[in-house]
């Protein structure tokens, strides 16, 4: 199933969602997440020799995929030249 899509409740179960309502995820997200992929691969290529932990490589992952996503977001705003 695509996360992106909406997830209708149904009235009739007695558990809510597992994290109660949608939470719609933004173009910032969609392109940290991307982003995430690449560093995970390269973090964890380099892990031994940068001295991270699995924790330290997603971590250091998501800060540098949420770094990265805001500068695509940035360039969308700029002139073109």
């Amino acid at each position: 199933m695509n996360p992106c899509y909406r997830i209708e409740y149904d009235d009739n179960k007695k558990t809510p969602p597992q994290q109660g309502y949608w939470q719609e995820v933004t173009l910032r997200d969609y392109f940290a997440a991307k982003a995430m992929q690449a560093w995970i691969i390269a973090l964890s290529n380099r892990r031994s020799e940068a001295g991270y932990t699995d924790d330290g490589v997603i971590f250091e992952a998501s800060r540098l995929g949420y770094e990265q996503a805001n500068e695509m977001l940035k360039s969308r705003t700029e002139p073109k030249l």
